[in-house]
């Protein structure tokens, strides 16, 4: 019989990981807003180290401006959040006018992505069919990404 005394105690549940979730107009004078708010999140809530810091920043930057030349629709999407282990996961939605993501052979700046990301032990892409790109990386930079963190989800309709 079920008292008070012997009901199952529920496991406890992790919190949720913390995330930022922006919409701005898709104007390049936005870069400023998400370049900000990039540095603010990573920085004082994550606590990512300077010239981690500076380097994550500047690949969201790239990102965004993806997104301001090359996307459709009226917003860009800024999507900051933590993943297992201590990763930063920074994602921006563009949906690119050709519904398909820029390639590195292409884009001169998905080079320096490629090099800045790799150089903090990151990894980083497209999802959601090109619309998304993200990048993530290691906090502390005492590890590598062991794998890519899951999508989550488009951020805009």
């Amino acid at each position: 019989m079920l008292t008070r005394e012997n009901l199952p105690t529920p496991a406890p549940q992790a919190p949720p990981a913390p995330k930022a979730i922006v919409r701005l107009p898709r104007a390049a004078a936005c870069a400023t807003v998400a370049r900000g708010l990039t540095r603010i999140w990573l920085g004082e809530a994550l606590g990512v180290p300077g010239p981690r810091l500076e380097d994550a920043v500047l690949v969201v930057s790239e990102f965004f401006a993806l997104a301001v030349l090359h996307g459709t629709g009226p917003e860009t999407g800024l999507h900051l959040l933590v993943g297992s282990g201590g990763t930063a996961r920074a994602e921006v939605a563009g949906y690119w006018t050709s519904g398909c993501p820029p390639v590195p052979e292409t884009r001169p700046c998905l080079r320096l992505v490629d090099a800045i990301i790799g150089g903090l032990g990151g990894q980083w892409g497209f999802g959601d069919n090109g619309a998304v790109a993200w990048c993530a990386f290691p906090v502390r930079g005492d590890g590598r990404c062991a794998s890519a963190p899951a999508a989550h989800g488009p951020m805009m309709p």
